[in-house]
């Protein structure tokens, strides 16, 4: 089509790395026997993607060691009888009804 026609001197198509994808290489594993020159697409979307469920399975760890010590921490709380939510409340409804009373 009127000289319009592309011709790939590569059998795939190539990825220009930047500093952030290298890290990403390292970090999965798949950048050995790699230039970081250029690589192919399919192995940086590999990297990304192992990357991608590594950070999620990362954050749901954190997410569940933290409930798991918020809990601790209730119960230790409940046993010591160092806070508890029902006198809380109590306290506050006597301060409220109280003022109330005052402004009447």
């Amino acid at each position: 089509m009127l000289g319009l026609r592309r011709y790939c001197y590569q059998s795939t198509p190539q990825h220009k790395v930047s500093g952030y994808d290298k890290f990403v290489l390292r970090i999965t594993g798949l950048s050995e026997g790699v230039s970081y020159n250029s690589i192919s697409i399919e192995r940086m979307e590999k990297a990304n993607s192992r990357f991608r469920i590594g950070l999620m399975f990362l954050m749901m760890g954190f997410s569940v060691a933290g409930s798991v010590y918020a809990v601790m921490l209730g119960k230790r709380d409940r046993a010591e009888h160092v806070h508890s939510v029902t006198q809380q409340n109590i306290e506050r409804h006597a301060k409220a009804k109280a003022k109330s009373l005052q402004e009447k």
